[in-house]
């Protein structure tokens, strides 16, 4: 698995690299970098929010609700709230299930 792990790692890098710039009017345009996220990333984020996505990541990663908090600058408890969110959205039941679908997408085949 460590090998997934490197994979999944340098795939978490390519999506941390992307971005959206929004302009003045509110319009947001793609990053020259942006094509590197890969297609399966880019449907769990359209399943969830920014916040929620980095809460999953770092699930995946296999940190604490207080980890994850100290990573984003938010609480445990917003922590533990998001994740319930998470959870109910994607019909999982546990954070094991939530790491192992978040690793998934991100081995899927390109």
């Amino acid at each position: 698995m460590v090998v997934d792990d490197r994979r999944a790692i340098a795939q978490i890098r390519a999506l941390a690299s992307a971005c959206v710039e929004i302009d003045d009017r509110g319009d947001a345009s793609s990053c020259s970098n942006m094509s590197t996220v890969v297609p399966a990333v880019k449907g769990l984020q359209d399943d969830l929010t920014q916040r929620q996505f980095e809460i999953a990541l770092g699930v995946m990663r296999g940190l604490s609700n207080k980890g994850i908090g100290r990573e984003l600058g938010i609480s445990h408890f917003t922590v533990r709230n998001h994740l319930s969110r998470i959870l109910l959205l994607l019909g999982l039941s546990s954070r094991q299930e939530l790491g192992d679908h978040i690793r998934s997408r991100l081995l899927q085949p390109t």
